[in-house]
């Protein structure tokens, strides 16, 4: 392992440590025995008032966190610089949870590191005055990023994920160039080619009450309202009340107040630029790293898909996925192969570590390759050739085990029969049998040496890539 890939690692290591010692310190347990990613809710409701007595440790977190970054910022930007091979960062919204754990899980088959920016820093990086549930979703934002905690402890060269601090809350709030230049990428966003840009925040807003018409027409006839949990806009009038139902639930009362009592045009505006602002920094990140973004939550790709749109005609030297990665990613993220996503974290760390992930990315090469060669909407129809492709694989795989277990099988019975028989002439004489204690002592010894030969060739082949595939889609399948 080389001095870089070992930094690298032992960073990684390091920020693990800082929020699993916190999560224990919290709940008493670690994140995976605490609760799965989905049921962290009600698990948490459950537990409120013993969480509640501990809400003292937030305290000692947020300063090692701090710290951590202080030392280690400079670090983690230089390591997720020189990290090699396929590189994926992921972007779109400042929150992680298990719609971003899945797409980090399933992508990691494809991609040899995903760059993460730090979705608990931005928690501590300001007040957060208007969030209702700060020390919730913060923990929360902990739980879901511990289930990736195998893939750092594992031993690999490179650790297939890099978390860092994006400081976005910090720059935006702070740092001039920041605000100008994100104001000017919301600003094509939101106007097009119909204005000049903006180059601050007062001057969209200013835009927006002098032709709030123009405004609203605009956001109406390009589709660029999309509610929370929403993959298209369903108009402005629609999209901004499910938008409204959503924020609601987590902001506080004091909050909603100020915004309730805004014109329709700035709460439209405030919905707008809540979800695109977050693609300014992913698209910044990705040129200062070199990887393609990341987009997991349906809303946030139709999100980005109307911000490609838009710098389509801009020569911004913005970097968007080439037409390899763009493929691997619509494959990987297709309906026909969705049940991917439920690929233990602990299952791909194995196939990362042992190397058997090439398989796959040799398997899905070939396809890639087909869909670089016809019509770029043809993703859908070649996901689903490699589904009925992997479908066929898993099939061969569960006929093997049967063909080990049937194998070993008659061997056992023949072992048990000599064991048993051999054992009962201590008891009950038996003429013209050839069989002694010495021969059942010789046969319990073969039938155990058969049984870890067979729990060893069914664990071989469940930890292949094909097994780990079968063992996903049976869990998948199962209510």
């Amino acid at each position: 392992m080389t001095k870089g890939k070992s930094e690298a690692l032992h960073c990684q290591r390091e920020y693990f440590s800082i929020l699993d010692e916190f999560f224990r310190s919290v709940t008493g347990k670690s994140a995976q025995d605490f609760s799965t990613v989905e049921d962290f809710g009600d698990t948490l409701l459950a537990n409120v008032h013993a969480l509640v007595s501990r809400l003292d440790c937030y305290s000692t977190f947020e300063d090692n966190l701090k710290q951590y970054h202080e030392k280690r910022s400079i670090e983690l930007y230089d390591q997720a610089k020189r990290a090699f091979g396929r590189k994926l960062i992921l972007g779109g919204g400042s929150r992680f949870l298990n719609s971003q754990l899945k797409s980090v899980v399933v992508n990691s088959l494809y991609s040899d590191v995903i760059i993460v920016p730090d979705p608990v820093l931005p928690w501590l990086e300001q007040e957060r005055k208007e969030e209702r549930f700060r020390h919730v979703q913060l923990l929360e934002a902990v739980h879901t990023v511990l289930y990736l905690k195998p893939l750092i402890d594992a031993e690999i060269n490179q650790p297939p994920i890099l978390v860092f601090p994006s400081f976005e809350k910090i720059m935006e709030n702070l740092d001039e160039q920041t605000k100008r230049n994100q104001s000017k990428f919301l600003s094509r966003v939101i106007f097009g080619l119909s204005q000049q840009e903006h180059t601050s925040f007062s001057e969209i807003i200013e835009s927006v009450n002098t032709d709030p018409s123009f405004f609203l027409d605009r956001i109406e006839s390009e589709g660029l309202l999309i509610a929370p949990g929403d993959s298209i806009s369903l108009g402005v009038t629609e999209s901004l009340k499910r938008y409204e139902e959503s924020i609601s639930r987590t902001r506080t009362e004091e909050w909603m107040q100020t915004y309730e009592s805004a014109p329709l045009e700035l709460r439209v505006l405030n919905a707008v630029l809540e979800r695109y602002a977050p693609f300014y920094h992913l698209l910044e990140n990705s040129l200062e790293f070199g990887a393609s973004p990341l987009v997991s939550v349906p809303g946030q790709v139709a999100c980005f898909s109307k911000v490609s749109e838009v710098f389509t005609l801009y020569d911004t030297g913005f970097n968007f996925a080439d037409t390899k990665t763009k493929g691997a990613l619509d494959i990987l993220q297709s309906k026909p192969l969705e049940w991917l996503t439920n690929i233990s974290v602990d299952s791909l760390a194995s196939l990362r570590a042992e190397g058997e992930i090439e398989q796959f990315r040799k398997l899905l090469s070939g396809y890639i390759s087909e869909i670089e060669n016809a019509n770029p909407n043809s993703a859908e129809r070649v996901a689903g050739e490699f589904a009925v492709h992997l479908e066929n694989l898993i099939a061969k795989h569960n006929q093997e085990l049967l063909r080990i277990n049937a194998k070993y099988g008659r061997s056992h019975g023949q072992s048990l029969f000599i064991a048993v028989a051999g054992l009962l002439l201590n008891f009950v004489p038996i003429i013209n049998v050839p069989l002694t204690p010495i021969a059942a002592v010789a046969a319990i010894a073969k039938f155990g040496k058969d049984k870890a030969d067979q729990g060893s060739e069914v664990r071989d082949a469940r930890r292949s890539f094909v097994g780990v595939l079968s063992q996903t889609k049976r869990s998948t399948n199962e209510p």
